[in-house]
Order: structure tokens, then C-alpha cells, then sequence
């Protein structure tokens, strides 16, 4: 995965979920627009036999803060 999404540019971290079907991965990249374009340009190819579907994740938001 580093291989194919580098390609698009410099990534932060990689989180694959191991034991999930179907396969999950998280990437992370510094700058967005390069997020932007991995999504892109790899939506539907072929990787390792696996059709990619690049979505952007929805972050859970920060802890609750009493007032």
C-alpha cells in the first residue's frame, strides 16, 4: 500500500486492520490535496488481486469538555 499511495505524496502514517474482512487500511497524508488525489487516481484499480475503494474516513471528534 506505502507503494501505490506514496505515488501521490508524502504519507504521515499507515494503519491496516488485520482480521477484518473485507481488508482495511488507514492512510494518513501530510498535505490534503495529495489525499485528494490518491483517492483519485486509485479508486477501482486493481491491487494485489483487490478491487481499492478510497473513501476519506470521518474522524471521531474530541473528548467532551465540561463546562
Amino acid at each position: 500500500l506505502r507503494k501505490e499511495f506514496s505515488a501521490y505524496g508524502a504519507i504521515e502514517s499507515i494503519k491496516i486492520l488485520n482480521g477484518k474482512a473485507p481488508a482495511c487500511a488507514f492512510i494518513d497524508f501530510f498535505d490534503q490535496t495529495h489525499a485528494a488525489n490518491a483517492k483519485a487516481g486509485l479508486f477501482g484499480k486493481h491491487i494485489l488481486g483487490r478491487e481499492m475503494h478510497v473513501y476519506y474516513s470521518m474522524r471521531a471528534p474530541g473528548p467532551a469538555v465540561k463546562k
